[in-house]
């Protein structure tokens, strides 16, 4: 893990966290729009992974625009217009900001699959892995369980919530 942490990114990695990144979105605190990344040509690409990898390498601070965000509130389907539990709350950060965190995201998920730190059972923020392979797990264990005549315990827990108690 030690020597990935300290490898400068490449352009192919910063290319491919860009592609990875959404153009259809709103720019953040630095104005930057997602369009203008995406349309980078090879020096720009150039000059932004030499940034990033200088950020990365000194552990210098990040930039003050990379700790911002613009809060937006966004209205739920179907809820009450005047009532602030209505709304769920977007942070618009940095494009650059993100592309920097998708490509460390990246490395630690790389780096995770290949020392085969995540077990067969985990679904959560794995690629090809949903709730609907999880209830296709769940129910062959079930039919697996009856065959046998044994019994299957299963707990559910509904986060769904979670995130929407804020505190005046």
């Amino acid at each position: 893990m030690k020597e990935i942490c300290y490898l400068n990114f490449s352009e192919e990695e910063l290319k491919e966290a860009i592609r990875s990144t959404k153009v259809k979105k709103q720019p953040g605190p630095d104005n930057i729009f997602p369009e203008f990344i995406h349309n980078l040509g090879p020096k720009a690409t150039k000059i932004i992974t030499t940034i990033c990898n200088k950020l990365w390498s000194s552990r210098d601070n990040l930039p003050d625009e990379w700790k911002k965000a613009i809060i937006v509130p966004i209205l739920k389907p179907d809820k009450l217009t005047n009532l602030i539990s209505s709304y769920r709350p977007i942070a618009l950060t940095s494009i650059l900001a993100k592309i920097q965190e998708r490509i460390i995201l990246a490395r630690l998920n790389w780096y995770l699959q290949n020392q085969n730190l995540l077990t067969e059972e985990q679904a959560g923020f794995q690629q090809n892995r949903s709730t609907t392979y999880q209830l296709t797990k769940l129910t062959q264990e079930i039919k697996r369980a009856f065959n046998q005549k044994e019994c299957v315990l299963a707990v559910f827990v509904d986060f769904s919530g979670t995130y929407d108690y804020m505190e005046s």
